[in-house]
């Protein structure tokens, strides 16, 4: 097993008549080897992003895979991740 962690607390000043914003921030990412050949990973994240206009956006993502060498020159992986965004209204 192997992997990180970061948690931290962020804040967003504006300088313009948009409210600031505070949020919980953390990465977080871990992988365990399931067997020699297959490892499974998962990594989880929230933060603040920006939107394509600009725009201060709240971002969280989760997502995990599992791969496994079928021999040194072939692997396999499949995954699954689910992100939710929140844009200003």
């Amino acid at each position: 097993m192997s992997g990180q962690l970061r948690v931290g607390y962020a804040k967003r000043n504006f300088d313009a008549a948009i409210a600031d914003k505070d949020t919980f921030g953390l990465d977080a990412n871990l992988t365990l080897a399931a067997t020699a050949k297959t490892a499974i990973r998962f990594n989880v994240s929230n933060d603040f992003g920006v939107s394509a206009l600009g725009e201060s956006t709240d971002s969280f993502l989760f997502s995990t895979s599992i791969n496994s060498r079928v021999d040194d020159q072939w692997s396999w992986q499949a995954g699954l991740a689910f992100r939710a965004v929140d844009y200003p209204t």
